[in-house]
């Protein structure tokens, strides 16, 4: 099980900290809207603790009768704005240990998790979206067992992933733009400058998080290998040397850079993550350096 009840404890702990507000990301626009106020809409959602300043408006004054607690009414906002998460699942992503794939779909629950808090509806794309694999339309805390379900039903498929097929098929849906995380390692550069360009004509705001292994950073093995290309199976025998390891690391310095490249140059913030760094983690820094 890739999301832990422990790890669903602690995302309750971290929304906790956001208060009543949206899950807000720094420099959204285009997709996001106005943050609506306690009490906008017309669906009741929750009771929440009496705060000072909060709108004295909506007290529960017949809860207050029953129990003698001070408690606002919460209501869903009558707009949501739309949050899609897509998940890279090509054979490169089902490496390391932890498995990067595996790490992606714990960011995806977690953002998903805090979305929902915030009353954003959420859309799951992958790899295969073109093929079926998509959740779409999911809105309200109390659905969040369905991406749980859906994500962890999902694992690499070996193969190359269309990247703008995926894109038109959401477009082709005429679903409305806003953010969409892309949990990727972004090893197909082609692809993923191209995409930049395709979602930010259609109005979408990428959000990539770039996912690696420790042990891409820094060649751990030495000797006789057999290396086999994830994606296409295919195998080589190579003897590792001082100079292959130098190679390689140097070919994966350049490869790095000529991704922050293409996030650079088309004004989008790239956020780049180990799998040895703790998840929860990454999600608190989020939560904080984005209320």
């Amino acid at each position: 099980m890739r999301i832990s009840p422990e790890f669903i404890r602690h995302l309750t702990a971290v929304s906790q900290s956001i208060a009543y507000s949206h899950f807000r990301f720094s420099g959204i626009e285009g997709g996001g809207h106005t943050v609506l106020r306690l009490g906008d809409g017309t669906e009741f959602a929750e009771h929440q603790s009496y705060s000072l300043g909060d709108d004295p408006r909506y007290l529960d004054w017949k809860l207050y009768a029953r129990r003698s607690s001070l408690q606002i009414k919460k209501f869903y906002p009558d707009v949501s704005r739309m949050i899609y998460l897509f998940l890279d699942t090509s054979g490169s992503m089902d490496y390391g240990n932890p498995q990067k794939f595996d790490y992606a779909v714990r960011l995806a629950a977690g953002i998903a998790f805090l979305s929902l808090r915030g009353f954003d509806t959420i859309n799951i794309l992958t790899g295969n979206t073109p093929k079926g694999e998509a959740l779409l339309g999911c809105r309200h805390l109390s659905s969040f067992p369905r991406p749980i379900h859906f994500l962890e039903s999902l694992k690499p498929c070996g193969k190359d992933t269309d990247l703008l097929s995926c894109w038109r098929f959401m477009t082709n849906l005429h679903l409305p733009p806003g953010p969409i995380w892309i949990f990727s390692d972004f090893y197909d550069i082609a692809p993923w400058k191209d995409s930049l360009q395709f979602l930010r004509f259609h109005h979408f705001l990428p959000l990539p998080v770039r996912i690696t292994a420790p042990e891409e950073f820094c060649f751990p093995h030495r000797g006789d290998l057999t290396l086999v290309d994830l994606e296409t199976s295919r195998q080589k025998q190579i003897h590792i040397t001082k100079s292959l390891r130098r190679e390689y690391e140097n070919h994966f310095q350049h490869l790095s850079s000529q991704i922050r490249h293409a996030a650079r140059s088309a004004g989008i913030q790239l956020k780049e993550i180990s799998t040895d760094f703790s998840a929860e983690k990454f999600l608190l820094q989020l939560v904080q350096n984005n209320r």
